[in-house]
Formats: structure tokens, sequence, C-alpha cells
């Protein structure tokens, strides 16, 4: 069985920006980078 792990992280602001730091000194790809802005939801977020 192979272990996966799936952070979860949140920012204020500059997400973007850490998660980019974070793969310049961590190495790899994202598979999936998902923006509240994308994801649909019932209810808007502002």
């Amino acid at each position: 069985m192979k272990n996966q792990i799936n952070p979860y992280i949140t920012f204020k602001s500059g997400c973007e920006a850490a998660f980019n730091f974070y793969k310049l000194v961590f190495g790899g790809e994202f598979a999936y980078v998902g923006r509240f802005s994308e994801m649909p939801s019932e209810h808007p977020i502002p």
C-alpha cells in the first residue's frame, strides 16, 4: 500500500507565493491547486 499525503493549507493572502516557495524548496509538482474562487458552492464566498 502506498502512503499519500493530501495537505490542506489556507492563508489570508500570499498563498500562491507560499506554495511556489514550498515547491522550490521541496521540489516536485502540484497535482492540483484548488482556489476558493474556483470551487462550487451553494453560498458564494465574498
